[in-house]
């Protein structure tokens, strides 16, 4: 029997989907800005490591342990209902990268730290992603699986490759890149905390505030936190 697809405003009716669908942007934009903000971060803080091998396990290192996870979860080897790795990956990315913002803002990150907190504080990532588009499709049921695909899909290109970088940019190049890290961790929290997930959002937003102020109280030449986006400038190569 032919089964006919539900167009994007009908699977929208659905206070859960929308809910859900709703909460994925914010997390995406969260993730866009982290992905702007963690290269520069890094550029400040490489020491002896050259730039492009600091860079490269920065950016590796959020998919290490969370593929391993995911290869365990899929051969049968764990068994993790979803809605509780979508929770588990939106409090524990939240909270670790917001920690990671407030201990950059006040000089204390350093290269090895952020590589492990990536590690740990992104393990459930693939799974989580996986398990929100399992959760949203079950949702909407057969006939608006296309639909709810296609509006991920939109969430993930409007807000992870537009709103997030664009707004990551801005964030880094006019305060610093500790702030883009602070902010970006709340950012993804509301995933849970906007789809009924998860509550623990209120923890990580108070985060923000507290980087904010160490960001505007420290003088404003000369501090490693501006270091990273001053040598990408010096790299550019001259016209």
């Amino acid at each position: 029997m032919d089964i006919t697809n539900r167009s994007y405003r009908e699977v929208l009716r659905d206070r859960r989907v929308a809910g859900l669908l709703l909460g994925d942007l914010p997390a995406d934009a969260g993730t866009g800005m982290i992905i702007v903000a963690m290269p520069v971060q890094t550029l400040s803080i490489h020491g002896g490591v050259p730039k492009a091998i600091a860079i490269g396990l920065v950016e590796a290192a959020p998919f290490v342990l969370s593929s391993l996870l995911a290869l365990a979860i899929g051969l049968g080897r764990v068994s993790v209902p979803p809605r509780t790795l979508l929770i588990a990956d939106c409090v524990l990315r939240a909270l670790t990268f917001a920690t990671l913002g407030v201990l950059a803002v006040t000089e204390r990150l350093t290269l090895p730290v952020l590589i492990v907190g990536l590690l740990f504080g992104a393990i459930v990532r693939t799974t989580g992603s996986s398990s929100r588009r399992l959760l949203a499709t079950s949702m909407a049921g057969e006939s608006g699986q296309f639909a709810v695909n296609g509006l991920l899909g939109l969430n993930a290109t409007f807000a992870l490759f537009i709103v997030g970088p664009v707004l990551g940019g801005v964030i880094v190049a006019t305060v610093a890149a500790p702030l883009g890290l602070a902010a970006g961790g709340p950012l993804i929290e509301l995933t849970g905390v906007v789809g009924g997930l998860a509550l623990s959002g209120v923890l990580t937003l108070l985060l923000l505030p507290i980087a904010v102020l160490a960001v505007l109280r420290r003088p404003a030449s000369g501090t490693p936190a501006m270091l990273g986006a001053r040598e990408l400038e010096a790299a550019r190569p001259k016209a």
